[in-house]
């Protein structure tokens, strides 16, 4: 069994700034008054605006939307023993159930996991 070690990484924007699912022409914004949501990396992950992703911190789970995204899913975050690991969502500052810039974490697109478990079901 392979373990890959990933990261969640923290966010800020300016409040009221559009989020970009798969287009900037949403109803979406930069808020912290709405449910807790968090940027995927589409460009390599896949999956659809508005997903549901479980990320685990600390054997602690919690929820978020796929409401906004960018292209950090090429870039990663040094760890102490010198690895690079990839960062698997960025969370805005306000959601982030950690302190600092990044710690490690697990995520699952659980939406798209759905998917796939409901198209090999239809075969």
């Amino acid at each position: 069994m392979t373990t890959a070690v990933i990261v969640a990484t923290v966010y800020t924007a300016t409040i009221g700034a559009p989020l970009y699912c798969d287009t900037y022409n949403t109803e979406y914004s930069f808020h912290p008054d709405q449910a807790p949501f968090l940027a995927w990396p589409f460009d390599v992950a896949g999956g659809q605006c508005g997903d549901d992703i479980l990320v685990t911190i600390n054997d602690k789970k919690y929820w978020y939307k796929a409401l906004d995204s960018g292209l950090f899913g090429k870039h990663c975050v040094i760890q102490p023993d010198g690895h690079c690991a990839p960062i698997a969502v960025d969370i805005p500052e306000f959601f982030a159930p950690f302190d600092g810039l990044s710690h490690v974490a697990r995520a699952v697109n659980v939406s798209e996991e759905w998917r796939k478990f409901n198209r090999r079901e239809s075969r």
